[in-house]
């Protein structure tokens, strides 16, 4: 009869036991659960951190879980980077550390350093004075299983859970919980991954905006050093630059290639510096040895401005300005679609603005005398293309070369 009432109690105490422990997988089955939707829906590493270490308590019913990080400091420690649930002091209770020199390590530091699963049961049990069993214990704490956080042979940190049970975590429990991790892991690394792209691409932007302040800084002092010189030239080139951007955006180029050309506008004359002022500004006709010295300036002008911080397509489209696509334009005589495109507008504006304004050997010719030119050479000098949507501007949407602005610089 006592056997019988013996083994009923057992079947009892088992029965309550099973349901115990079924109780907890549902809740780690819970907490893998909303662990991966917090692991979707975190963008910053604070956050999912946070996510992580709620879920645990909040779903699995753990009293206290945390998160650390591993310094490379002289004493190795451990950073505390997130915790949930009743900490009740205890981690700024101890020295926590993942150096392999120091014997009782708590569980976080043990997986941090050997890289697996730290399992501790039974806390509270008097077997020598090991202080952060003695700690944890005195909280309530009874056991504890530290996951260490591992992705791609690195170990990032490691995920602490504890429990006020002594008999600490059944082995499906601690497989869901392992998963937990994992995916931890996986999502630290995914958005450690895309903070450090968009710094580089910060950092990017940044510096193509200095480089771009410096050009800017560079061709206004190239500007106002041929200004200086020789005002006609300098009006000229800014008023080109508008007319050429203008020419640009109305076929379309994308805002890199127009500000491209703005850049090679503005100074598209500067190696005109080498040119004598006597023959720049000389009134009536030059002779052959003159108008080749003249000619000479956009080979001047590209080695000049190779030498600078500008884009080499930069250089080039000032080298073959006054190319011509029948091939009859210098230095190189090239022709077609051996010149650039952006070349080809800074020619066609280049000319409307020369021909319709005043120079030192001859009076302003007018715009009509000016478009009546790039009407009639289209196909022959210049770029068809470029010619229309020179024209179109002129003759259909009301560009006129008084309304040029200041030189601007497209980003």
């Amino acid at each position: 009869m006592n056997n019988r009432i013996l083994g009923a109690s057992q079947d009892f105490v088992d029965s309550r036991r099973d349901r115990r422990e079924l109780e907890k997988l549902d809740r780690a089955f819970d907490t893998l659960r909303e662990g991966n939707y917090a692991l979707v829906r975190s963008y910053t590493e604070t956050t999912l951190l946070d996510k992580m270490c709620r879920v645990v308590v909040d779903l699995g019913g753990y009293p206290f879980a945390w998160i650390g990080f591993p310094e490379n400091d002289s004493c190795r420690s451990v950073r505390l980077a997130m915790f949930a649930g009743e900490e009740k002091g205890y981690l700024s209770s101890l020295e926590l550390t993942w150096s392999h020199v120091r014997v009782n390590k708590d569980p976080t530091g043990t997986a941090i350093q050997t890289g697996a699963v730290s399992i501790e049961k039974n806390l509270g049990k008097k077997n020598g004075f090991v202080p952060w069993k003695a700690e944890a214990s005195k909280r309530g704490f009874l056991s504890s299983v530290a996951f260490p956080l591992i992705r791609d042979d690195t170990t990032l940190g490691a995920l602490n859970v504890f429990s006020e049970d002594p008999e600490g975590f059944g082995k499906d429990e601690i497989m869901l919980l392992s998963a937990l991790a994992e995916d931890l892991s996986y999502g630290l690394v995914a958005i450690r991954t895309r903070e450090t792209r968009k710094r580089v691409e910060e950092e990017l932007r940044e510096s193509q905006e200095r480089i771009r302040r410096t050009i800017e800084v560079t061709i206004q002092a190239l500007a106002t050093t041929i200004e200086m010189r020789d005002p006609y030239t300098a009006g000229h080139q800014r008023r080109v630059a508008t007319l050429a951007s203008a020419i640009a955006e109305e076929m379309g180029l994308s805002d890199e290639r127009v500000g491209n050309i703005n850049i090679a506008a503005v100074i598209h004359d500067i190696g005109k510096i080498y040119i004598p002022v006597e023959i720049l500004t000389r009134p009536g006709k030059l002779n052959e040895y003159e108008v080749n010295i003249i000619k000479s300036h956009p080979q001047y002008g590209y080695d000049i401005m190779k030498e600078t911080e500008v884009p080499e397509s930069v250089a080039e489209i000032v080298h073959q300005h006054h190319e011509r696509i029948n091939g009859s334009g210098y230095p190189d005589g090239k022709k077609g679609d051996e010149i650039l495109l952006e070349s080809k507008i800074l020619s066609v504006a280049d000319v409307v603005e020369a021909m319709s304004s005043h120079r030192p050997y001859r009076p302003a010719l007018g715009i009509d005398v000016a478009l009546d030119e790039i009407k009639n050479y289209k196909g022959i000098y210049y770029d068809t293309e470029v010619a229309d949507a020179c024209l179109n501007l002129f003759q259909k949407k009301g560009y006129t070369l008084s309304q040029e602005s200041q030189s601007h610089f497209h980003n």
